[in-house]
């Protein structure tokens, strides 16, 4: 099957799910994996939340329901993957864990590999962003080999000038820095400060704040919403 048989599969397959944005990603010769490339695809909320309705239980609704959404997603994509005997693997995550709330730290990068797979760029907030959604999304992967032919991948960010995720944070962590490809998470957010401060209320609503006012006033993903240049 070529690529673009493939491809087509792929688009039929995700095509009750729409709109669900996807590409394939060349991933970093840094991973240690026997994989070159990922699949990658976009779960975007069912509702692009802004910051004049946030509230934390609606913006926890919203990201759970995405989340669930991704396991039907990759149920489906796995389905189609099986079918075809083309090789795949879920990508290694850092166990849950005391240890990883508290540096956040993962082995491989979802968000890196959507970022190459052409599907949006790391915005001031260290977060995936596309002019579709925003940050308000989740995503699907799966490591791949097979004829999947790599899509371009996103070098710069689109941010501008707009520094309403850094102005707006609820804990003061986002440092107003453009994203480039030599950019360190650290350069951009206090991820450390921020785990901590959602730690922190555990004792009080029984679980890590969701927070994401961040996420709640990019202006990309709103209607006629884009950042300043």
């Amino acid at each position: 099957m070529t690529n673009q048989e493939l491809r087509q599969k792929i688009d039929e397959t995700l095509a009750p799910f729409a709109p669900i944005p996807w590409g394939i990603a060349r991933l970093s010769e840094e991973l240690p994996l026997p994989y070159e490339k990922a699949f990658v695809a976009i779960i975007p909320f069912s509702h692009m939340i802004r910051l004049d309705e946030y509230t934390e239980p609606f913006l926890r609704s919203l990201q759970l329901g995405a989340v669930q959404r991704r396991r039907q997603v990759l149920k489906a994509v796995r389905g189609l993957f099986d079918s075809l005997n083309l090789e795949y693997k879920n990508p290694p995550h850092t166990e849950a864990g005391e240890v990883f709330e508290k540096t956040m730290t993962e082995i491989y990068s979802t968000k890196d590999a959507a970022r190459r797979a052409g599907l949006g760029w790391i915005g001031k907030s260290n977060l995936l962003v596309t002019k579709e959604f925003g940050p308000r999304l989740t995503m699907a992967e799966l490591l791949i080999n097979g004829p999947l032919e790599p899509d371009a991948p996103i070098e710069k960010s689109f941010c501008g000038n707009c520094d309403r995720c850094s102005k707006n944070c609820a804990f003061q962590v986002i440092h107003n820095r453009d994203w480039v490809p030599e950019t360190r998470r650290e350069d951009q957010v206090d991820y450390i400060g921020c785990s901590l401060s959602r730690l922190a209320y555990v004792p009080k609503i029984g679980r890590k704040l969701a927070c994401g006012k961040c996420i709640t006033v990019c202006p990309w993903g709103t209607a006629g919403g884009a950042a300043p240049v």
